[in-house]
């Protein structure tokens, strides 16, 4: 059988089970609600979201749902993080509980202003490059 191919929010919540796909969907509003102004993708066969790159990706497993906000997030966090299972740059929240709203917005929230920082910061440095070209 070959491989669905995930272009879209929409392809990706086909491929899921029936059992899954209400419990995705309430991840996906919460993190949707949490930034409504970016643009939504899909990347490594998952849904994203995005602003000139990757804010965080999130998905769905068989026993949990995964946010992954890189790994500055999850120290941040780390203290409100301590009864789910985390990794370097990955928050699971085990589909036997309740999903924790506010965390799930603060962490989101979270991420959208440390990219928003860095791209910024980018844009800065590349004027400044820029200005310093031109003067020579």
């Amino acid at each position: 059988m070959k491989p669905i191919l995930i272009k879209n929010y929409k392809d990706y919540l086909k491929k899921l089970p029936t059992d899954r796909k209400i419990r995705f969907q309430q991840f996906h509003e919460i993190i949707i609600k949490a930034a409504p102004s970016v643009e939504m993708g899909i990347s490594y066969q998952m849904p994203c979201l995005k602003m000139e790159g990757i804010i965080l990706y999130y998905a769905s497993f068989e026993k949990h749902v995964s946010l992954f906000p890189y790994s500055k997030t999850i120290e941040v966090f780390g203290e409100q993080l301590k009864e789910f299972k985390t990794t370097k740059g990955t928050i699971q929240f085990s589909n036997l509980k309740p999903l924790p709203n506010r965390l799930i917005t603060a962490i989101v929230k979270y991420r959208l202003r440390d990219h928003l920082t860095k791209m910024a910061e980018k844009k800065t440095k590349l004027k400044n490059k820029t200005f310093s070209s031109k003067k020579k």
